[in-house]
C-alpha cells in the first residue's frame, strides 16, 4: 500500500492529506472556497475543450427537445390539498337543497343551537382559511378569549350568572320612572 503524502493546495497554499481513492489527481483541500476554486477551474477546462457545446443550431435543438420532455420543470412545485392534508379524510354527505332549505323555514335561526355552532365552525373555517381542526381550535380558544375581555369576565365564570360582576366594564344609571305618554 502506498503512503500519502501531504500536497499543496493550489488555491490556499495549505499543505493537505489528498482522499485515497482520488490519491493522485487531488490538488485542492477541503475548504468550501478551494472546493469552489477547483469547480471553477474544472469548468474553465471544460469549456476549452467545448467551445461550441451552448451555440449553434445544435445546442438550440438539443434545449428544444429536453424542454418539451420535461414540462414545468422551472415552475414551482405545488403539493396537492390530498397528500399535505395533517387529518383523516371524514365521509363527504350529499345535501339535499331542498330539503336544508324546508328545515331552514321551518326554524328561526337562534332557535336552532345545533346550526349556530355549525355556522361558527364554517365562519371561522373560512376567515383563516383553513379546515383543519388544530387551526380551527386554535381560533376559537383566541376568540374566545377576547370574549372574555370584552365583557370583563374570568374563565369558568359563565357570563349570565351574576351581571353585575361580568358586566363591570358597562356603566349603571340608576333608573327613575319615566312619564309616558298616553294612548294616541
Amino acid at each position: 500500500m502506498k503512503r500519502r503524502r501531504k500536497r499543496k493546495c493550489h488555491h490556499c497554499g495549505e499543505g493537505f492529506l489528498p482522499s485515497p481513492q482520488n490519491m493522485h489527481k487531488q490538488c485542492f483541500c477541503r475548504k468550501p472556497e478551494c472546493k469552489k476554486a477547483s469547480a471553477r477551474q474544472a469548468r474553465q477546462r471544460w469549456v476549452a475543450k467545448n467551445p461550441d457545446y451552448h451555440r449553434g443550431e445544435a445546442a438550440v435543438g438539443r434545449v428544444q427537445v429536453w424542454r418539451e420532455a420535461n414540462p414545468g420543470y422551472w415552475r414551482p412545485k405545488v403539493e396537492s390539498l390530498e397528500q399535505s392534508a395533517l387529518q383523516d379524510d371524514c365521509i363527504t354527505e350529499v345535501v339535499d337543497e331542498e330539503r336544508e332549505k324546508a328545515t331552514l323555514k321551518v326554524f328561526a335561526l337562534q332557535d336552532d343551537w345545533f346550526s349556530q355552532a355549525v355556522v361558527l365552525l364554517g365562519l371561522i373555517s373560512h376567515l383563516t382559511g383553513s379546515a383543519l381542526q388544530d387551526d380551527i381550535a386554535r381560533t376559537s380558544r383566541e376568540l374566545h378569549k377576547q370574549g372574555r375581555r370584552i365583557l370583563g369576565t374570568q374563565p369558568g365564570v359563565c357570563a349570565g350568572t351574576n351581571p353585575t360582576k361580568n358586566n363591570a366594564k358597562t356603566s349603571h344609571r340608576p333608573q327613575t320612572p319615566t312619564a309616558r305618554a298616553g294612548p294616541v
